[in-house]
């Protein structure tokens, strides 16, 4: 195992069990957490940061990843539970997640990358906020605001993962949508949280491109 997937393996198991615990502090119906949440959690967050650590390294910008990692975890639990992405976590994560990006490009020499992070941010949110008045409920003002910080990362890594990331999400929530309906989780006209598929997609693009 190579220094960056120990420093994700670390961080993912200290900081992993705990996500459930905050994330039940922004949902309105306080849902308990037992071990299989925390455990779940952990896994995800771990996987997540591995990706982080083979494709990004132990380099400055990894820390917008991180960041996103964290809190993509904290917003899936969120949005599993009550179908929602509270303004709360969203703002300050699309925030984070720019500012990191923007800056460890600057320090690192690299200004297309900050403009990549910018513009990717920018389009995402556009792309999410027009689909989301054609849809009318389809897809919520939460998923647009988690766009943002989901085009930022995209946009770091370049135009070819933007668009891998853009589509990776629609495909993991239809995968999600088809597993939950013959797990009879759901209905036809039921549905399903899209942010934990846009944050998967995010990772799965970093990953494959």
């Amino acid at each position: 195992m190579g220094p960056g997937l120990a420093v994700a393996a670390v961080i993912g198991v200290g900081l992993g069990p705990w996500l459930p615990s905050l994330a039940r502090r922004y949902c309105r119906s306080r849902p308990g957490v037992d071990a299989r949440a925390r455990i779940l959690a952990t896994v995800a967050l771990v996987a997540l940061l591995a990706v982080v650590a083979v494709r990004i390294g132990l380099h400055l910008q990894a820390l917008g990843y991180v960041a996103l990692a964290v809190a993509g975890v904290v917003l899936s639990v969120v949005d599993v539970a009550e179908r929602r992405l509270p303004d709360v976590l969203v703002w300050p994560t699309a925030a984070v997640v720019t500012l990191l990006l923007v800056a460890a490009s600057l320090a690192g020499g690299r200004p297309l990358g900050a403009v990549g992070t910018a513009v990717g941010a920018i389009a995402l949110f556009a792309v999410y906020l027009v689909l989301a008045l054609i849809a009318r409920g389809g897809i919520g003002m939460g998923d647009v605001k988690l766009a943002a910080a989901c085009g930022a990362a995209l946009g770091f890594l370049g135009l070819r993962t933007w668009l891998v990331g853009l589509a990776a999400g629609f495909l993991l929530n239809g995968l999600a949508a088809v597993v939950a309906l013959a797990l009879r989780r759901t209905t036809l006209r039921g549905s399903i949280p899209f942010g934990p598929s846009m944050i998967a997609g995010v990772f799965v693009a970093m990953a494959i491109t």
